[in-house]
């Protein structure tokens, strides 16, 4: 786990790459065992990163813990690859977030308004909400404290930091690799 000091530092690193405006993970969570109450929480999420994905206007990314009847606001969730880079010591604990799609491309305020689209791959098509998405006790017990103060610092908010919720409004198959583009 990081300093706010070094992960201002790691930032600065891994920004100065162009961005290549693609999928880069894919992340289904179960957290909680089938035929049980919704309200259950696994004390240890089961997580799994597929090559490729459904996603859907009724279900948002198939195989995932989020279920009709759930906030609509939150179906999917995506977070800033640089980010990611700059919190998670390995990429093997890029799964660990929470969050559905790791991509590269700037999800700031600046960038992307609420209520924008985003083209993933040839079919699918999100919609960007404007529920806010912030750092929280699992994600202080995943990369520290100082990370939570660093997504959720004002910049960290300004530039959507722990990511951003989004809408399925055309679904389809996604793959890592495929191109992200703002409609």
């Amino acid at each position: 786990m990081f300093s706010t000091q070094e992960l201002e530092n790691r930032f600065s690193k891994v920004s100065t790459h162009p961005r290549s405006f693609q999928l880069k993970l894919l992340c289904l969570r179960k957290n909680h065992p089938p035929n049980t109450e919704r309200q259950v929480v696994c004390e240890k999420p089961i997580h799994s990163c597929p090559p490729s994905a459904e996603l859907s206007v009724e279900h948002g990314l198939v195989g995932d813990r989020w279920q009709p009847g759930d906030d609509p606001g939150s179906q999917i969730t995506l977070m800033d690859l640089r980010v990611i880079q700059t919190v998670s010591p390995t990429q093997d604990d890029w799964h660990k977030n929470g969050d559905n799609l790791i991509c590269d491309i700037d999800l700031g305020g600046e960038h992307l308004m609420y209520g924008s689209k985003l083209q993933i791959g040839k079919d699918v098509i999100v919609k960007v909400n404007d529920t806010h998405h912030a750092g929280c006790d699992r994600f202080a017990a995943r990369y520290g404290k100082d990370a939570v103060k660093w997504v959720n610092s004002k910049e960290g908010k300004a530039k959507r930091r722990r990511g951003i919720k989004a809408t399925v409004i055309n679904g389809g198959t996604v793959r890592c690799g495929d191109t992200i583009q703002i409609l």
